[in-house]
């Protein structure tokens, strides 16, 4: 086995191999994801597709935190909003709080773009699962269990920042 010492924690007897091999199943997830992505980025942009994201999984929110969530301006996120709105992903509305606020939310159309993204990321990870012989398959659940316990649950702000 090649053991070196990790150049991101310092602890030694770090394994090559299995850092290799993660790194090689995180680049095949990627992909699942760029695939699953294909359809929808021929009618959002990446950007909008994480607004969407967003706001079909939170409650209604003004403009302003939208674009403090995806880390851009609010100048920036303004016009997005409006191509949005007048592509029928996302609609605004008075904050039933505050009228003098307008806030956002995914349109019925919004929230399907981002379902059937979802569906087609499942659909894909079925595909591959079933090509794994059955006799392996307990290893492969324990593997991924081992390491989602290791790398601990992402943040949703993580998740939604890049559309998941």
């Amino acid at each position: 086995m090649a053991e070196v010492r990790s150049s991101v924690t310092g602890d030694a007897a770090v394994d090559i191999a299995a850092v290799s091999a993660v790194f090689a199943a995180s680049r095949a997830l990627l992909g699942v994801v760029a695939q699953s992505m294909g359809d929808a980025l021929e009618l959002v942009t990446l950007p909008q597709f994480r607004a969407i994201t967003i706001l079909s999984v939170s409650e209604p929110m003004p403009a302003r935190d939208l674009a403090e969530r995806l880390g851009v301006a609010a100048s920036t996120m303004s016009r997005s909003v409006e191509r949005m709105v007048v592509q029928g992903w996302v609609e605004r509305a008075s904050n039933p709080n505050d009228r003098r606020e307008t806030v956002l939310t995914a349109t019925l159309k919004g929230r399907r773009l981002i379902a059937d993204v979802a569906g087609r990321r499942r659909a894909l990870l079925e595909a591959i699962v079933a090509r794994v012989p059955e006799t392996e398959r307990p290893a492969l659940l324990a593997s991924f269990q081992t390491f989602v316990e290791a790398a601990g649950e992402p943040s949703a702000t993580d998740l939604q920042l890049l559309g998941l």
